[in-house]
């Protein structure tokens, strides 16, 4: 401007400002959404199981997958769109269920047998179910990689990783962490009853 010979005030503007505001957007929209759809998740969980536990464990496994796929997206060089700004709130929304289904087996199968059989009989008579479940939905979300379209290729490729690790955190996150929390919860219980005992 100045060699221009231009004294009067300036601004920036047309599309790199466009661009700059829009990557604004795409990402504090994507942290507001993902943060609404957790605590909606908690509030539902925590309102139908009354547990801080049960509430919890399923979305450790889908936090580990929306890390995944947000590591994958980076390493792919997937660009962030208007679409797959919303992935993390879909693969909460989606995963979880697969999570919760484990979830629900597992203590169904606890009443009657130890954790390590617990977890094996969940897996034999869950597993075969929700990963049938799965995979279909991967393949309905998988066929938008043939779209002619590189914004839904993407989100095609992302949400087909996004449910199939999902499935993966269901079948070895979600035991693994349910019986590390048995663990505490019983060492917890000992250190009460004993207390207890003392006075």
């Amino acid at each position: 401007m100045e060699f221009f010979g231009w004294i009067g005030g300036y601004y920036v503007t047309g599309g790199p400002v466009i661009y700059g505001e829009m990557g604004r957007l795409m990402t504090s929209g994507q942290t507001t959404m993902t943060l609404v759809a957790y605590a909606l998740i908690i509030i539902l969980l925590l309102a139908v199981y009354r547990s801080i536990r049960k509430a919890v464990v399923p979305l450790i496994a889908i936090t580990s997958v929306i890390g995944v796929m947000n590591t994958i997206m980076f390493l792919t060089g997937t660009k962030q769109t208007m679409i797959s700004i919303a992935l993390n709130s879909i693969t909460l929304g989606l995963g979880i269920d697969f999570s919760i289904h484990v979830l629900e087996r597992y203590f169904e199968e606890r009443e009657a047998y130890s954790p390590v059989e617990a977890v094996r009989r969940t897996i034999e008579r869950t597993g075969k179910a929700i990963t049938t479940s799965a995979l279909t939905m991967a393949g309905g979300f998988g066929s938008l990689m043939f779209s002619t379209f590189p914004i839904m290729q993407n989100f095609g490729f992302i949400a087909l990783v996004a449910i199939l690790f999902s499935l993966l955190a269901a079948l070895t996150v979600v035991p693994a962490f349910l019986m590390l929390t048995e663990g505490i919860e019983e060492k917890l219980h000992s250190v009460v009853n004993k207390s207890k005992n003392i006075t």
